[in-house]
């Protein structure tokens, strides 16, 4: 409880009230709505998130989360946090990646796991740990 009172305190807008609606549990399904450019040279973005669940019936995709339909919040993805101008998601090395291909940001809509973290100036962010960043691409003729 003492960890859920301390994310209670959050300065960043909304994000007070989903802390608290996630309980002591820290972390939640989110649906990525938008996302943004913050390191171009290292394939880094961050995320506008919004609260989910999953569908009860098939093909068991998301459904917004009652009450939370246009509420957003910050995100940052786990994987891409390690990301170079070298390495990145995870230890891929750029030079090896084929012509084409690159890393790419989380599509609007996907569906990710998500845990409560703050930042070093103690900012509150949604910490994306699934899934991970990917690369795609075309393959040259």
């Amino acid at each position: 409880m003492d960890q859920v009172r301390r994310l209670d305190d959050s300065r960043n807008g909304g994000a007070e009230t989903i802390v608290k609606d996630i309980g002591n549990r820290g972390c939640q399904l989110m649906v990525v709505v938008s996302s943004a450019v913050l390191d171009s040279a290292t394939w880094k973005w961050t995320y506008q998130l919004r609260p989910a669940m999953a569908a009860k019936a098939a093909p068991y995709g998301t459904v917004n989360k009652p009450g939370y339909a246009s509420a957003t919040t910050r995100g940052l993805s786990v994987s891409e946090m390690g990301n170079t101008a070298t390495y990145v998601c995870g230890g891929i090395e750029v030079a090896n990646l084929p012509a084409g291909f690159f890393p790419v940001k989380l599509h609007n809509g996907a569906a990710v796991w998500c845990e409560a973290a703050r930042d070093e100036a103690g900012a509150f962010y949604w910490a994306i740990v699934s899934p991970t960043q990917a690369i795609d691409g075309v393959c040259p003729e």
